[in-house]
C-alpha cells in the first residue's frame, strides 16, 4: 500500500476505532486495553498447548507445519474489528495499525521466542492468497499488506506470488470445521517461476485468523511438498 493512498484514503475517511466507533484511530485506546493476548501457543497438527507454539514431536510429519505463532485472541472486541478489516475495503489502512499493536509482543515477549529463532533463519515471508474473485471484490488481500509491512520491519523477503491460489472456494468463516478441510482442499499451487528457489530458504506464512487451521495447514503442505525445508505459520488471532 502506497503512503499516497494511504493518506487518500485516510482523507476520504477519517480513522474510527473499528471496535466502538470513536474518532481518531482504528483502535482506541480504551478498546486496545480490553483486547486479550493469547497465554498460550497450541501445536497447529493437534491443537492442544505447545512450548512457543512448535509442533509436537509426536504430530509432526514431514508435510506439516513446524510451529503455530498467534498474538490475540479472536473475541469482542477485537474480532469485530478484524472483521471490518477483512471485508470493508475502505478501512484497508487499519492494517498498518493492527501490525503495530502485534510487534512488542512478538518482538519482546517469551511466548514468541521460537519464532524469534525462526526468523534468525531468513525466512521468505508468504501470505496466504486469496482467489481472483475475492481478491477483485475486496480489492487487497489483508494478509499480503500484512506480509509486507513486517517483512519491511524485519527486513525479510516477501514473496506474494509464490503461492497460487487456483481453486474458488466458499469463504471458511461460513462452513462447519468438517467442512472448511475439503473446502480448502487442492486450492493451493507453487508458482512455477518460484519453484526452483523454494528448496533455498524456510518459509513463514501469513494469514490474519487461525480458527480450524485448515487454510494454513493445507497451504504448508503443499509448500513442504514443493522442497520448503520448514514452514512457520504467523497469525494475528486465534
Amino acid at each position: 500500500m502506497s503512503i499516497i493512498l494511504d493518506k487518500i484514503f485516510r482523507f476520504l475517511f477519517p480513522p474510527h476505532c473499528l471496535a466502538c466507533g470513536r474518532p481518531g484511530n482504528f483502535f482506541c485506546s480504551s478498546c486496545q486495553q480490553k483486547i486479550k493476548f493469547l497465554t498460550n501457543q497450541i501445536c497447529p497438527v493437534c491443537g492442544y498447548p505447545a512450548l512457543g507454539g512448535k509442533t509436537h514431536f509426536s504430530c509432526q510429519t514431514r508435510y506439516s507445519l513446524d510451529g503455530l505463532s498467534s498474538v490475540f485472541a479472536y473475541a469482542l472486541p477485537f474480532s469485530l474489528a478484524v472483521k471490518k478489516v477483512k471485508y470493508y475495503p475502505f478501512v484497508f489502512a487499519a492494517i498498518k495499525e493492527l501490525v503495530s499493536l502485534t510487534l512488542p509482543y512478538l518482538e519482546e515477549r517469551e511466548d514468541f521466542l521460537p519464532l524469534r529463532c525462526f526468523l534468525k533463519k531468513k525466512p521468505v515471508l508468504v501470505p496466504i492468497p486469496l482467489s481472483r474473485s475475492r481478491f477483485f471484490w475486496r480489492g487487497y488481500n489483508q494478509a499480503e499488506i500484512m506480509a509486507g509491512i513486517l517483512g519491511e520491519k524485519w527486513s525479510l523477503p516477501v514473496a506474494k506470488k509464490a503461492l497460487l491460489r487456483v481453486k474458488e472456494t466458499a469463504p471458511q468463516s461460513f462452513l462447519s470445521s468438517n467442512l472448511r478441510q475439503k473446502n480448502i482442499r487442492g486450492a493451493f499451487k507453487v508458482n512455477d517461476q518460484w519453484r526452483r528457489y523454494v528448496p533455498k530458504f524456510p518459509v513463514l506464512l501469513v494469514d490474519d485468523i487461525w480458527t480450524t487451521g485448515a487454510t494454513m495447514r493445507t497451504a504448508a503442505n503443499v509448500l513442504k511438498r514443493a522442497g520448503i525445508p520448514q514452514v512457520w505459520g504467523l497469525t494475528f488471532c486465534r
